[in-house]
């Protein structure tokens, strides 16, 4: 490659090389080509653009994998398609939005009752926990009366704690349905089906 160069004087006492192919070139092309050669450079960027051309192919094949039900008849389809295969029915830009908006309605009303859930799980383990130190204590005690109410006294703490821990998160989860009933209820984006089908997940 360094014979297609005209080398001066400089250049043959201080020569500079392609920082990729280590081929000698003159300064002024060094410079041009931020220590690079044109045929490195050029190679360099096709190497570019083939990557970007592989990354917008599989970021396309990933929205192109990405399914949603047809609104009409519920046949999953692309997101990207414009038209249902199932029955025909035109996939509008409105249409994907109501469906997105559904889907995040429904995955809000999920964590809701996951923290209701959670809330009743307290509830229960504390219940359990409770019994078993108020047993652990009596079989120690051994006829002991003042064991045994502390045995009691003990568990009933324990039981109340969580009984109190566990109707606040539960609360908090119902406060969270009460306000999504409210927004899909009152949202302009749903048709009534929709809001009947949310609100009852």
């Amino acid at each position: 490659m360094s014979s297609s160069y005209t080398f001066s004087a400089d250049d043959m006492m201080n020569p500079v090389y392609c920082k990729q192919c280590r081929n000698q070139i003159p300064k002024a092309v060094s410079l041009q080509g931020n220590g690079v050669c044109p045929d490195c450079m050029q190679i360099s960027q096709q190497a570019q653009a083939s990557m970007l051309q592989q990354h917008q192919v599989a970021q396309a094949q990933q929205i192109a994998a990405k399914r949603q039900p047809c609104p009409v008849c519920g046949h999953c389809v692309s997101v990207r398609a414009v038209i249902c295969p199932e029955c025909g029915e035109p996939l509008t830009a409105d249409q994907q939005y109501l469906y997105f908006c559904a889907t995040r309605y429904e995955n809000s009303y999920r964590i809701a009752q996951g923290v209701t859930h959670t809330g009743t799980a307290i509830i229960v383990i504390g219940a359990v926990v409770s019994v078993i130190t108020f047993c652990t204590y009596v079989v120690q005690a051994s006829g002991n009366s003042l064991a045994i109410l502390l045995a009691m006294l003990c568990a009933a703490v324990i039981c109340t704690i969580s009984y109190m821990i566990g109707n606040l998160v539960s609360s908090m989860g119902e406060l969270l349905k009460a306000a999504l009933d409210g927004s899909v209820y009152t949202s302009p984006f749903l048709t009534n089906d929709q809001k009947i089908k949310i609100m009852s997940s």
